[in-house]
């Protein structure tokens, strides 16, 4: 289970500037390379500058490339086609409670009801 939330501290991080403390912060700069895929596809898709929108739409692009990431082990893959293992992705209001469900197939979030 991949579960990302809103209001996510880390893909917020991706949209800020971090050149100031470079040195000191070199491990989680590098770390958060791993939501840039996240952050430029919903910059891409997403047609305003609503910050929110962008912010969420990362949110959970980011869940997507999670799962995504997960298929290049190769034992993980193997069990996922075996049927022995099924990767989720859920999505998490902080402020609602409410839980949104990835569809791999057709590539959306729904409520989890």
């Amino acid at each position: 289970m991949i579960c990302g939330h809103s209001d996510c501290g880390a893909c917020k991080a991706l949209y800020e500037d971090h050149s100031e403390h470079k040195d000191e912060m070199i491990h989680t700069i590098n770390w958060l390379k791993l939501g840039k895929p996240a952050k430029d596809l919903a910059l891409k898709v997403v047609l305003n500058d609503d910050k929110e929108q962008i912010l969420r739409a990362t949110e959970k692009f980011s869940i997507v490339f999670q799962l995504q990431n997960l298929l290049t082990y190769p034992i993980v893959k193997k069990r996922v086609e075996e049927g022995a293992l099924t990767l989720r992705g859920w999505y998490y209001h902080i402020d609602s409670g409410e839980i949104e469900y990835y569809n791999q197939e057709d590539q959306h979030f729904y409520p989890l009801v």
